[in-house]
């Protein structure tokens, strides 16, 4: 790994300052007539340009601070004085208020040191988690990087590379914690391994003395992959088995992984562009002239549309004759003076939760009305603003019934966007199908409450007719691990019956795409179950793993909800089905006959 002499590397990164980079691709923009996109360039621009130039130096080094807040110096002016590389320009939001995570209220702009500190704590990551590769490997050997190396003082006589990883470490402990294995590599009392306490690492029941070195090996029972209670009872107090017990034992032993347990995931969304202005109307940041005169002490404040009053950001896109216009010149005829919004924050309230449309929608499920009406506010706002904009900097600013029937349009393309996969196909509701004539079909589901749930296996033959019915409790830490042990038990059920070829269906996304997918990159609180279900799945002649919606899935939901409220281990075959589980078989049976 090369060296970097730190007195004088700000002389030697330099070069990675951005904006000389930005103004290249800033001028073809200007020249290209394409003024009007910003903030979507700017943006577009700072997110692939100047947070990504410096990436291999900012995770090899750790870069001084002087040169970090030079290249924060140079987006920021980027990002709100796009045109000019020099002099004063006005900043409607602080750099920190910016860089905040846009569930915050910020645009997720990265802070150069922190952006540094990052990368080098995803390397220090890269190392301590084992991550093969002949640099990863070079580096464990060099500076005996073993399974307590994170608990270890700093090496003294190391490269400034390796010192700015041996900083991390302190980061890295606070999220990273053992999946267990086969435990052989986890020491119980020094090792991170339990993911619902705060320092991931138990305590001993009695305090006073030392205790002897153990694995968590020790703890397991190796004829049943199961945890030695009695062990754990006199090891630790209630709490701590209780916390332990909820630790899933792969059925098959395989190495301890450490896992990085604050992995955040994803849902709708709409164009980057309209973001970035729906953000700069809730932060108060859009550049109105009453906005404006506010910053610079003074200047006109009327509003170019109207002449009549203060161009505030309310005014502008609600009570403002041309804004009232547009909200109800199109075909869902909203009065834009009924709509509650008397600040910033309640626009942004009316887009996150919005009243449903005024007319005939593509889709009458609740999800979809939502997204509809969020787009038809959020493009009539833009709407609004591009049209202000037009009066304010060009002559002509186009035909009023011309631009109306453009955003009916606009708002149009984005419904038929929002549209179920299930009536795209000219079917809006989905049916329960049956399996081959020669294989069962295996519908799961769980019920979870406060770390109890129940799961649910209902197996069917190609007729639809119920083989058989299972239900149980189990204290489990959440509603994905709940699902992911429903469908693990389904097979073990599907072995002891001896079925040959099943279908596994579950309404639960994230496992069936675990399951499809690679189990050790599933979210960690699955990961283990997963690798189980696949190990189980090589023991039939064909195991199919299927997703489903709820609507498809409703006899195994019915019974999951109808065990949860007896709490009592059940099996039936279909004339003991309970009443309300009956009923949704007679559905999906109704359902048959129909598509036959």
């Amino acid at each position: 790994m090369p060296e970097l002499d730190r007195p004088h590397s700000h002389q030697i990164i330099a070069p990675l300052k951005v904006l000389g980079k930005v103004s290249v691709v800033r001028k073809k923009v200007v020249s290209d007539g394409k003024e009007h996109a910003f903030p979507l360039y700017e943006y577009t621009l700072i997110k692939s340009v100047a947070h990504a130039l410096p990436s291999y130096t900012f995770s090899t080094f750790d870069v001084p601070r002087k040169v970090c807040d030079s290249l924060d110096a140079s987006t920021r002016r980027f990002w709100w004085n796009p045109k000019k590389e020099k002099g004063s320009f006005l900043a409607w939001k602080s750099w920190d208020q910016l860089c905040l995570p846009k569930n915050k209220g910020g645009l997720g702009f990265r802070r150069a040191k922190d952006f540094n500190e990052a990368l080098i704590a995803k390397l220090t990551w890269m190392i301590v988690s084992n991550r093969e590769s002949l640099c990863m490997s070079a580096l464990r050997s060099k500076y005996k990087v073993n399974s307590d190396w994170l608990g270890k003082d700093p090496c003294k006589n190391a490269s400034q590379s390796w010192k700015a990883i041996e900083r991390m470490k302190t980061l890295i402990s606070k999220g990273a914690c053992f999946l267990v294995g086969d435990g052989a590599m986890i020491d119980i009392w020094k090792d991170p391994w339990v993911p619902w306490l705060p320092n991931f690492t138990p305590s001993p029941k009695d305090s006073s003395t030392a205790p002897r070195p153990l694995v968590v090996a020790c703890l397991i029972n190796q004829a049943t992959r199961s945890w030695n209670i009695g062990m754990l009872e006199a090891l630790f107090n209630a709490d701590l088995v209780e916390a332990i017990l909820n630790i899933p034992i792969p059925s098959f032993p395989k190495p301890d992984r450490l896992v990085w347990i604050a992995d955040p995931k994803g849902l709708f969304s709409i164009h980057d562009r309209l973001k970035i202005f729906l953000w700069r109307i809730g932060s108060d940041s859009l550049p109105t002239k009453l906005n404006i005169a506010k910053r610079l002490g003074s200047g006109d404040t009327l509003c170019p549309c109207c002449n009549l009053e203060e161009e505030s950001i309310i005014h502008l896109f609600f009570k403002c004759h041309a804004a009232k216009a547009l909200w109800y010149a199109n075909s869902w005829g909203i009065h834009s003076d009924n709509l509650p919004v008397h600040s910033c924050s309640d626009i942004i309230k009316l887009l996150v939760d919005p009243p449903f449309p005024y007319t005939s929608v593509i889709s009458t499920s609740k999800n979809s009305l939502q997204n509809q009406s969020t787009t038809i506010f959020a493009l009539t706002l833009e709407c609004i603003w591009n049209h202000r904009n037009k009066i304010v900097h060009e002559p002509s600013h186009g035909n009023f019934l011309t631009i109306c029937k453009g955003l009916e349009h606009r708002v149009f393309e984005h419904w038929q966007m929002y549209e179920e996969p299930s009536q795209s196909r000219g079917n809006g509701t989905f049916h329960w199908i049956p399996p081959s004539c020669d294989a069962v079909k295996l519908n799961v589901d769980a019920a979870w409450k406060n770390g109890n749930a129940t799961l649910a296996v209902v197996a069917r033959d190609s007729s639809g007719s119920v083989i058989k019915a299972w239900a149980r409790q189990l204290v489990t830490k959440g509603p994905a691990t709940a699902e992911a042990s429903a469908i693990k038990w389904a097979l073990v059920l599907a072995k002891q019956e001896s079925f040959l070829k099943v279908t596994v269906e579950s309404d639960a996304k994230v496992c069936i795409n675990a399951l499809l997918g690679v189990p050790d990159e599933a979210n960690w609180n699955i990961s283990t179950l997963c690798t189980d279900i696949q190990h189980l799945a090589l023991d039939f002649v064909n195991c199919v793993f299927v997703w489903t919606k709820r609507e498809a899935n409703m006899v195994a939901h019915e019974l999951a909800k109808f065990v949860f409220n007896q709490g009592l281990p059940f099996s039936c075959n279909q004339s003991t089905l309970p009443t309300s589980v009956m009923e949704a078989w007679q559905r999906d049976v109704i359902s048959l006959s129909l598509l036959v």
